[in-house]
């Protein structure tokens, strides 16, 4: 009967009236249903987190916390067999008990060979996951069941970021046999978590609406409804904010200075991230294969006017693509100041006499990146290369970067915590599920192979940092921008708000008026 009434709860063409304490929040339209098994964007990641939730968190000062489980697992000499022991008072909101059947059924998910999570890469060290994937095992072996609350993992070889990785929303805890009764709508009409809010309803053009977890073991939250509206602009967003229809909007730095100095002043947030502001480049381009080009367009962009007038000097040109404080920032990569005139002599150099034509592709609606590449169109046409500037929607723009399709593109990267791997590993290995660069190196192969596998922290480290020296500086595959700093405009009413790492949080806000 709970879950019937759930259900008809989460009918999409039937709207809740607003009651009690309610907030509406601004996000871009990530054009995917609320599912990170299925989306990687942020914009999906702050709503899911909100229901469905997974082993272990992070605190604000990137610490490693746990959630469902009870403890940081008990891991093995050998750092191969980790230990879990689940709390015992996890219910879903379909009113199933969290047991170690359904953490189970989240590797057998992100493995599943029909339809495979899109992040699972962060979690391949899991024993018999690749067996389990290629459709040579029923199960996976490295996942043993003890009891109800305990279970072991084994992994393939030794990985010091793997509890890390059971902290990011890929990894969130649902009820299994409720996801196989309703996999076909999943995300869309039905999503059931564990977490403070409980799915009402989605639609792909307007939102998301969640309501309060009455009897979630922590207590309720002060909040009794968010929405999540979904904006097609960084303007129309701004206006709706000034017309009082939302409660929480992102401020973008070209809008900063006019908000800073008006009457909103007082509502700017700033939230720091590890987070870096770069441009991928494509080495499957048959231009853009040879290193001098990448030099080249190294060199012809004005890394200091980019900082100066697209990020309007709220964020530091960086030369590094791993955030510093973190695993694998290398402090001493140097990139060449810019030259306009050394871009020349390296495109002559690699043979290109006419101008060069390269495509680049952004995410449509996002303001900020248009004058990034408006900008850079500029600049590396007095070096004698012309950029196309296309755009297309959220899911289209992960679609084409991920399948290798587009060969000049810009994104803001965040870690969920201080580990570069996530960069390093997952992004540009040959064997990386992403093809945003398709860059091939035996030699950075064996680095990123022997720095997943190391127990040793320092030795890890090390070969990291050498892996980001031969992404940035010698092979020019990554160019960095800045790091990055994220804004909002926050009503003052509302209260006790959280971005951890770009990621909404409002577990524990609350709204108080004069």
């Amino acid at each position: 009967m709970m879950l019937l009434l759930l259900l008809v709860g989460c009918n999409p063409d039937k709207k809740s009236q607003p009651v009690g304490k309610s907030i509406m929040v601004g996000v871009p339209n990530p054009r995917t249903p609320i599912d990170t098994h299925l989306s990687p964007l942020a914009a999906v990641q702050s709503i899911y987190n909100h229901m469905v939730e997974t082993l272990y968190t992070v605190d604000e000062e990137m610490n490693i916390v746990p959630l469902l489980a009870k403890a940081l697992p008990t891991i093995s000499e050998d750092a191969l067999h980790y230990t879990f022991t689940l709390r015992d008072d996890v219910y879903f909101h379909d009113g199933s008990h969290l047991t170690s059947r359904d953490v189970q059924f989240l590797f057998e998910r992100l493995f599943d060979p029909q339809t495979p999570g899109v992040s699972n890469a962060f979690y391949k060290e899991v024993a018999g996951s690749d067996a389990y994937f290629a459709g040579e095992a029923q199960s996976i072996s490295g996942f043993t069941i003890i009891d109800d609350y305990t279970f072991t993992i084994e992994l393939s070889r030794p990985s010091l970021a793997f509890v890390d990785a059971l902290s990011m929303g890929y990894a969130g805890i649902i009820p299994r046999e409720s996801f196989l009764a309703h996999q076909e709508t999943w995300g869309h009409s039905v999503l059931i978590g564990s977490g403070p809010y409980r799915f009402v309803r989605y639609h792909p053009n307007e939102g998301v609406i969640m309501e309060v977890n009455e009897a979630y073991r922590d207590g309720r939250s002060a909040i009794d409804r968010i929405e999540f509206r979904y904006m097609d602009d960084a303007y129309t967003a701004l206006l709706e904010y000034e017309q009082g229809n939302l409660d929480v909007v992102e401020l973008n730095p070209d809008q900063y200075a006019q908000y800073a100095s008006g009457n909103y002043r007082d509502e700017i947030h700033r939230w720091n991230t590890l987070g870096t502001n770069v441009i991928f480049i494509n080495t499957k381009h048959q231009d853009l294969g040879n290193p001098l080009v990448r030099k080249a367009l190294l060199y012809a962009l004005d890394r200091d006017d980019i900082a100066e007038h697209v990020y309007q000097h709220l964020a530091d040109k960086v030369d590094n693509f791993v955030p510093v404080g973190s695993v694998g920032y290398n402090p001493h990569i140097t990139l060449p100041k810019h030259s306009t005139q050394r871009a020349k002599e390296l495109l002559a150099e690699a043979g290109y006499n006419e101008p060069l034509n390269i495509e680049v592709v952004y995410t449509s609606g996002k303001v900020l990146d248009r004058q990034l590449w408006t900008l850079a169109q500029a600049q590396l046409k007095e070096a004698g290369i012309n950029l196309i500037i296309k755009e297309a929607d959220a899911a289209a723009f992960l679609d084409l970067t991920m399948s290798g399709q587009v060969y000049l593109h810009n994104r803001a990267w965040l870690l969920p915590y201080p580990d570069g791997s996530i960069f390093l590993d997952y992004l540009h290995g040959t064997s990386s599920h992403r093809a945003s660069v398709n860059y091939q190196n035996p030699e950075l192969d064996d680095i990123l192979e022997r720095a997943q596998a190391s127990p040793d922290a320092n030795e890890r480290r090390a070969l990291y940092e050498e892996a980001e020296r031969i992404l940035v500086e010698e092979a020019t595959v990554v160019i960095p921008l800045t790091n990055q700093h994220i804004f909002n405009l926050v009503k003052p009413h509302l209260i006790n708000m959280k971005r951890i790492n770009s990621l909404y949080q409002f577990q524990e806000s609350d709204i108080v008026r004069p």
